[in-house]
């Protein structure tokens, strides 16, 4: 394997992923024909591939581009070491239309030709000893015509190599299959085209000559044949065949002795060039001494005469042989033969003769016969037969029976009769026919009725203009009766048209009706039903097939449950009613029509043991509100004053204050703030009570922080207490922080949520982990 092709294959077939097998193995191709002709066509190659590789690698364009490089360049390298196209003819080593290679090149037989298959021929598979000859043949035209006609699949004519002028050889055919060359021989041959015209002198080049002779040389050895005339055969002198080719100026001892010098391993012959035959069939011929030696045969030859048989050569001359005999015996023919045939040839003469005959005259010849005019012998009475005797000459007459009088038949049938003519009655000819004209042929006295055009009648009131033709009274124009009805008889009855109502099958011409009929006097059928049962398509029948077009007509679905009902891609579609109210806690339907909300509750709020908790709108514990101070009760959703309330002035500001303290309401529209009713600080820990002490709570529910403000009752005092600020779920029964719902970390309850759990606090740390993930790969983008 070439350098070349090693660095096509690494190139190509190694990448990742592999290249695909034939394109490795087309590639591998092209470069063994570079490297074996321009070592220059290494570097181009390799440089399309390595170039191919960088595009690939840079642009990231994938295998297509690279096999594109790699293509041009080996294009531009082949190209480099093609051979130069003679005037007006392709190159046999051109590029096809692609760049590439052609598909063909490598596939010939023979080392030198080059590949060009046709399609005319047959797949024979044939073995030595089933290919007899090699024929040689002119191709009457130039080398690229004729390669060009051999390939037309309408020439229906191949062969299997042709060589032009130049020496250049083309293989259409594979020698195993039967070319199309010298018809019924094709079998066991193999033929050779050559281009040249047989009529000119000069037409056979040292290249051509040289060419053909190793080629034919390649041929016998491959074939086992002898290289010797018997083997090698001009077009011309095989069996059933109408060429003349190769003509009078093929060097036929010339060509013989190279092909067998290139067979033994001798070198041709240096004498005798031109060869040595003289054309003279009685004399051998053969190269002595590097001259030509005519020796004088005896062999059989003809004297270029079909007339004569046995011509035998001797003296270096053909002499002639028996002379044909042509004798028919006819005294009026001139006998000979025609020396272009050899076959006896008689023309008729125009001599006197006899003809034997004693009743003729001046006898002559005439036609290849003899014959002469004949003797008179006439007594001008028609009532006798006038003859002469043959043997002597002599007149007769004798009477007769024939018909006489006036010379006219059909005037009485007069006869002869004892040699004397009695006169007869005049013949009547009358056939009673209107449309014959009656006559007489007045010398055959036969009667004749010649047919007339005349006027005539029929007999039938139905037809009118009633004119002989042909010897009979034609009927005229025919009374019309037809009402175009299938379903009714028509008839002419004595001049009347009658139209009966039929019962036959009939074809109203409808295909889009069925079952036709005339039950009814008229043909009817019955429609043929289209309907698919969809509101949304029109159904027709056109030319008797169901059609269901598409419309975009209102409808009606079926449903109560949907409105302004429309048809969409062949189907009714509706429009849901809308029965959502907004309210969460609700379970929102439409049924027949009308909607429905089943479940939710009233928001408010209730007590557990000494615990105010607030309730959502579905009824469940939001969260705990506050505890009621010494001196009162959760009582009915609220703190109430103990059974001994003060009684004291101070009755309406501990209400006041029960008021103040009620429920502190979470800030809901800041994110990340606590549930204090200030934004930015721990929520309230101590709450005063109407006369009682401020006990200390820790708030649970805030940011981080340290808050450390308090909230006083009307009457109580201040206690502080110090807010700890961790987002974490708040501890004891003092219940769930409310969550911020604009805050970027809420986490919204579930479609299915129970409305008897309160709302979490807890962040998801699923949320945590996308976030964490989210910066990541932004960050890793930027860098990039």
């Amino acid at each position: 394997m070439s350098s070349l092709e090693n660095t096509l294959l690494e190139a190509w077939g190694t990448q990742t992923p592999p290249r695909h097998p034939g394109n490795v193995a087309r590639l591998a191709t092209s470069a063994s024909l570079l490297s074996s002709c321009d070592p220059n066509g290494n570097d181009a190659a390799r440089a399309g591939v390595l170039g191919g590789n960088m595009w690939r690698n840079t642009l990231n364009l994938g295998r297509f581009v690279e096999l594109v490089a790699v293509l041009m360049a080996i294009t531009a390298a082949t190209a480099a070491c093609l051979p130069e196209p003679e005037q007006g003819l392709p190159n046999e080593l051109a590029l096809d239309t692609y760049g590439t290679l052609g598909a063909g090149v490598g596939a010939a037989e023979y080392g030198p030709a080059i590949w060009k298959p046709t399609s005319n021929y047959v797949n024979a598979s044939r073995k030595p000893g089933q290919v007899k000859i090699v024929v040689v043949h002119t191709t009457q035209g130039s080398f690229a015509g004729a390669v060009s006609w051999m390939q037309n699949p309408k020439a229906k004519v191949s062969a299997h190599y042709c060589i032009s002028k130049k020496g250049e050889v083309v293989q259409l055919v594979k020698e195993e299959d039967i070319a199309w060359h010298v018809g019924s021989e094709n079998g066991y041959t193999i033929g050779i085209e050559h281009e040249g015209f047989v009529s000119d002198a000069n037409w056979v080049t040292p290249q051509l000559l040289d060419a053909s002779a190793k080629l034919s040389c390649y041929l016998v050895k491959k074939w086992k044949l002898a290289p010797t005339k018997s083997n090698i055969k001009g077009h011309v002198e095989l069996p059933n065949q109408t060429h003349t080719d190769p003509g009078k100026y093929w060097p036929w001892d010339k060509y013989v002795g190279m092909v067998a010098a290139c067979v033994n391993g001798t070198p041709p012959p240096t004498g005798c060039p031109g060869g040595c035959d003289d054309k003279n069939p009685c004399t051998t011929d053969a190269c002595s001494g590097n001259k030509c030696v005519h020796t004088n045969n005896t062999a059989s030859c003809s004297d270029g005469t079909g007339c004569t048989s046995g011509d035998k050569c001797s003296g270096g001359k053909c002499l002639a042989g028996t002379k044909k005999i042509c004798d028919d015996k006819n005294v009026c023919t001139t006998d000979g033969c025609d020396a272009k045939s050899g076959n006896c040839a008689f023309a008729n003469s125009t001599s006197l003769c006899n003809d034997g005959n004693a009743c003729t005259t001046g006898d002559k010849c005439g036609g290849g016969k003899c014959s002469g005019a004949a003797k008179v012998c006439n007594d001008n009475n028609p009532c006798t037969d006038d003859s002469c005797a043959a043997t002597t000459g002599a007149c007769k007459s004798v009477a007769n029976s024939k018909p006489c009088g006036d010379g006219s038949a059909c005037a009485g049938a007069s006869v002869c009769s004892g040699g004397s003519c009695v006169p007869g009655k005049p013949k009547t000819c009358n056939d009673n026919n209107p449309c014959t004209d009656d006559g007489c042929n007045a010398k055959t006295g036969v009667c004749t009725y010649v047919p007339n055009a005349a006027p005539c009648d029929d007999g039938s009131a139905c037809s009118t203009g009633d004119t002989c033709a042909a010897g009979a009274c034609k009927a005229g124009a025919l009374v019309q009766c037809n009402d175009n009805n299938p379903c009714t008889t028509d008839a002419c009855k004595a001049g009347a048209c009658l139209h009966v109502p039929s019962q036959a099958g009939c074809d109203d011409g409808d295909p889009c009706t069925g079952g036709d009929s005339c039950a009814t006097g008229a043909c009817k059928g019955t429609p043929k039903l289209c309907n698919d049962a969809n509101p949304c398509t029109s159904d027709a029948c056109v030319s008797g097939a169901c059609v269901f077009g598409p419309l975009a007509d209102a409808c009606d679905d079926g449903n109560a449950c949907t409105d302004n009902d429309s048809c969409v891609n062949l189907a009714c579609v509706g429009n849901p009613l809308q029965c959502d109210d907004g309210k969460p806690c609700t379970t929102d339907a439409c049924k027949d029509g009308a909607c429905t909300h089943t479940g939710g509750a009233a928001v408010g709020t209730t007590c557990k043991g000494n615990d105010l908790y607030q309730t959502d709108e579905c009824g469940a514990v939001a969260k705990k509100v506050k505890t009621c101070g010494v001196g009162n009760v959760c009582k009915a959703g609220a703190c109430q004053p103990a059974a001994n309330p003060d009684a004291g002035p101070s009755n309406e500001p501990d209400a006041a204050a029960r008021e103040d303290d009620a429920v502190a309401q979470p800030d809901l529209s800041s994110p990340g703030r606590s549930t204090d009713t200030q934004p930015g600080r721990g929520a309230d820990t101590q709450s005063a009570g109407n006369d009682g002490a401020a006990p200390a709570g820790q708030d649970a529910g805030s940011v981080s922080g340290s808050d450390t403000g308090g909230s006083a009752g009307k009457d109580g005092s201040i206690a502080r207490a110090k807010d700890t600020g961790a987002v974490q779920r708040g501890s004891g029964a003092s219940g769930e922080a409310n969550p911020d719902t604009a805050s970027p970390f809420y986490t919204p309850p579930a479609a299915d949520s129970s409305c008897t759990a309160g709302p979490s606090s807890r962040v998801g740390s699923g949320w945590w982990l996308a976030l964490a993930l989210g910066v990541l790969l932004a960050r890793r983008r930027r860098a990039a």
